[in-house]
C-alpha cells in the first residue's frame, strides 16, 4: 500500500492490488488469488489469447454486491505493477500491453489494461513517456503538453459505446473525471451508464463516492456538505435487505480513514455525523459472520469506524484479530491506529501475552494468542511466536496471511522462479528458517524489482553479516545510504548509515514516522550489528519495536530481539567499531535466549 501523501486514486488502486493477493477462494466461483496471478503470468508469457479467454470467462459470471473487489478487478490487478518499481520496468510493462493491443486491436480488455497503466504511471509522478518507435507507435501519442491522464482519456474515447461490455471501463472514466475535475453531470453520466451495464459492480459506487468527497481537512474537492452522505444512502437503498446494508458499509468506508480519529465528529461539518454507523456495522457484521473472502479489508474498515465512533468492544475485537497485519492506510496514520489500539484495550492484551512469553510461560502465552483470533492458522502473532520459540513443526504449518501458503510451502518455493509478489515474504522468512542461501537469492531478486524498497537490501545486509562478508556488507550499506527515496524513515536511516548522525540524534523523529519505520529501524540495527556494536543494535530494536507499523519487518526485529534468529545467525565484526565482537550474537541481554520445543 502507498504512503499517506500519495493521491487518493492511487490509494484505491493499491488497495485492490493488495486485497487480490489474499487467499480469497472462500466464496464459490470467486478466485481472486488465482485470477490475479494467472493474469500476470499470461501477460509475462505474451499469451494474449489466454488473457482474452480469461476476461470473457469472468464477464460471463456476472457481478454481485457481495464482491466488493470482483474477480474482474482481480484480473486487472494482476496486470498492474503497484509502487516502487523502477521506470524501466514500467516502460517494459507498457511495451507488453501495447503488443497485446496490437495483437487484438478491438479488445476492450487490452485497452482498459493500458488505461490503468497510464493512471498508475501518473501516480508514480512520471510524465507521459515518449512514443514507441516502429509498428507499436500510436499517431499523435505524445506531445509536450499532453499528460498521462490525457492519454488514458483518449484510449477510453476510442471505444465505441455500443461495444462496451466491461464495467471497469466506467470505473476508469470515473477516475479520470475525479483527477481532471470533470463536472458532476458528466461524472454521474458515466456512473449511470456503468450501473446500467452492471448494477451490482461495487467499484463503480466506491469510485463515485470518492469523487463526491467533501473538502474536509484538505481532502476531497467535488462534494458539498451532506451530498456524499445522501448519495451513499440512496445507492444502498437501491438494494433490499442485507445487500443494501453491505453496500452502505463499503461506501461509508471509502476514504473515511483520511479524516483520522475524528470521522464522526469532524469540526465545522456534517460529514461523518450525518452517517449511520449502526447500518455500516451491521453490513460488516453480516460479512464477517460468514465465509468472508474479503475478511481482512472488512475487519480493518470496521475497526476504523468502531474506533472513530467510540465502540471500544468492536474495535478491540477487530484490532486483536488484525494484530500484525493491520492496514495503516485504513486509519490514515500510525498515530491513529495506535490510539485505537490503546483506548480499545487491544494493545494491553497483546502486551500481556508478550509478558507471559518473556517470563517463560509459553503454554499460557500461546493460549492467550489463540484466544485473540478467529483463524489461528493465519494469525501473524502466532507465526512470530512459534519462530521465536523454535517450535518448528507448528511454524511450518502456519499460513502466510496475504499469500495463502503455509510456511513449509513457502520454504519449498524456488526463489529464482517465484512470483514477484511472494519475494518480500520469502526474503524475510528463509533466514528465520535457517536457509540463508535461498534468502539471499529471494532478497536479490526482490531488490532488483523494487530497488527503492528497503526489504531486499536489509535482507542482503543480514546475509552478508551472517557470512562474515565485509565487502558485501559495506557495499549494501552504501547502496542503502545512497538509494533514491522520499520516505522520511528511509531518509533518517540513511543519515545514520552515512555517519552523519547517531541514534540519539534521530530516535525522537523515528518514533513519529510511518509504516516504513520498521524497515528503516532494521537497516539501522543491522548497521550497528555489522559494526559489532551489538548492545547499540539491541537498544535500537528495543526503543523502536513499539512504534513499528505492521507489515514492515516487525517480525524480523522481534526475532532479533528475542535472539531466536541467533540459532543460525553467526555475525562477525565487519566494519570499524569501538570494540570487536567476533562470534557474538544479537541477543537482548534482558531476555532469555529461549530455544523452545516443538
Amino acid at each position: 500500500m502507498k504512503t499517506i501523501g500519495i493521491t487518493r486514486t492511487t490509494f484505491l488502486l493499491s488497495v485492490v492490488c493488495l486485497l487480490l493477493i489474499m487467499d480469497a477462494k472462500a466464496e464459490p466461483g470467486w478466485d481472486g488469488w488465482g485470477t490475479h496471478f494467472a493474469a500476470g503470468e499470461l501477460l509475462d508469457k505474451g499469451d494474449f489469447r489466454g488473457l482474452e479467454s480469461l476476461a470473457m470467462e469472468i464477464k460471463g459470471k456476472g457481478y454481485t454486491i457481495e464482491q466488493q473487489f470482483p474477480e474482474l478487478a482481480a484480473l486487472y490487478g494482476g496486470l498492474k505493477l503497484g509502487d516502487g518499481f523502477p521506470q524501466n520496468v514500467w516502460l517494459d510493462r507498457l511495451k507488453a500491453l501495447k503488443k497485446w493491443r496490437a495483437a487484438y486491436p478491438d479488445s476492450l480488455t487490452a485497452k482498459i489494461a493500458e488505461v490503468n497503466w497510464y493512471l498508475e504511471y501518473s501516480d508514480q509522478g512520471y510524465e507521459l513517456p515518449p512514443p514507441e518507435e516502429g509498428p507499436l507507435r500510436d499517431p499523435g501519442e505524445w506531445a509536450p503538453e499532453k499528460t498521462n491522464l490525457d492519454k488514458a482519456a483518449e484510449l477510453l474515447k476510442s471505444v465505441p459505446m455500443d461495444k462496451v461490455d466491461d464495467p471497469e471501463y466506467y470505473v476508469d472514466w470515473l477516475k479520470v473525471c475525479c483527477e481532471q475535475g470533470k463536472s458532476k453531470d458528466e461524472t454521474y453520466w458515466y456512473m449511470n451508464k456503468g450501473t446500467d451495464l452492471a448494477k451490482e459492480y461495487v467499484p463503480i459506487y466506491t469510485t463515485m463516492a470518492h469523487y463526491l468527497l467533501p473538502n474536509v481537512k484538505g481532502y476531497g474537492e467535488h462534494g458539498k456538505p451532506k451530498e456524499l452522505e445522501e448519495a451513499i444512502k440512496e445507492w444502498a437503498d437501491r438494494f433490499p435487505g442485507d445487500k443494501g446494508d453491505i453496500l452502505y458499509a463499503y461506501l461509508l468506508s471509502t476514504d473515511a480513514g483520511y479524516y483520522g480519529a475524528d470521522f464522526f465528529k469532524i469540526p465545522n461539518t456534517d460529514y461523518g455525523r450525518a452517517t449511520d454507523y449502526g447500518r455500516a456495522k451491521k453490513g460488516y457484521s453480516l460479512r464477517l459472520s460468514g465465509n468472508d473472502p474479503e475478511k481482512w479489508w472488512d475487519e480493518n474498515s470496521l475497526a476504523y469506524l468502531a474506533g472513530s465512533k467510540g465502540d471500544k468492544k468492536t474495535a478491540k475485537k477487530m484490532l486483536l484479530d488484525l494484530e500484525g497485519s493491520a492496514d495503516i492506510d485504513r486509519f490514515f496514520s500510525q498515530k491513529t491506529y495506535e490510539h485505537f489500539r490503546d483506548i480499545s484495550g487491544a494493545k494491553g492484551e497483546i502486551e500481556a501475552a508478550l509478558a507471559l512469553e518473556k517470563s517463560g510461560k509459553l503454554a499460557e502465552a500461546e493460549a492467550k494468542l489463540l484466544s485473540f483470533t478467529s483463524d489461528p492458522s493465519i494469525y501473524l502473532p502466532l507465526v512470530s511466536f512459534y519462530e521465536r520459540q523454535g517450535m518448528k513443526e507448528k511454524l511450518l504449518g502456519m499460513k502466510m496471511k496475504f499469500v495463502g501458503k503455509t510456511v513449509k510451502e513457502m520454504s519449498e518455493i524456488d526463489p529464482r522462479s517465484a512470483p514477484a509478489d511472494l519475494l518480500g515474504e520469502m526474503a524475510s522468512y528463509y533466514p528465520m528458517m535457517g536457509d540463508w542461501k535461498n534468502g539471499e537469492i529471494a532478497a536479490a531478486r526482490f531488490d532488483q524489482l523494487r530497488p527503492e524498497n528497503l526489504i531486499g537490501k536489509n535482507m542482503l545486509l543480514l546475509g552478508a553479516i551472517n557470512r562474515g562478508d565485509a565487502e558485501a556488507a559495506e557495499k549494501t550499506i552504501m547502496a542503502i545510504a545512497s538509494m533514491r527515496t522520499d520516505k522520511r524513515p528511509y531518509l533518517t536511516a540513511q543519515s545514520v548509515l552515512r555517519g552523519e548522525k547517531k541514534w540519539d540524534d534521530v530516535v525522537k523523529s523515528m518514533k513519529k514516522s510511518n509504516e516504513y519505520t520498521g524497515q528503516a529501524t532494521t537497516a539501522i540495527a543491522l548497521y550497528y550489528l555489522a559494526k559489532a556494536e551489538n548492545e547499540m543494535a539491541s537498544r535500537v530494536i528495543d526503543e523502536m519495536l513499539p512504534h513499528c507499523a505492521e507489515n514492515s519487518g516487525k517480525s524480523l526485529l522481534e526475532s532479533l530481539q528475542f535472539g531466536s534468529l541467533s540459532r543460525s545467525l553467526k555475525p562477525v565484526a565487519l566494519l570499524p567499531s569501538a570494540e570487536a565482537a567476533t562470534g557474538t550474537t544479537l541477543t537482548n541481554p534482558t531476555l532469555p535466549n529461549n530455544t523452545g520445543t516443538n
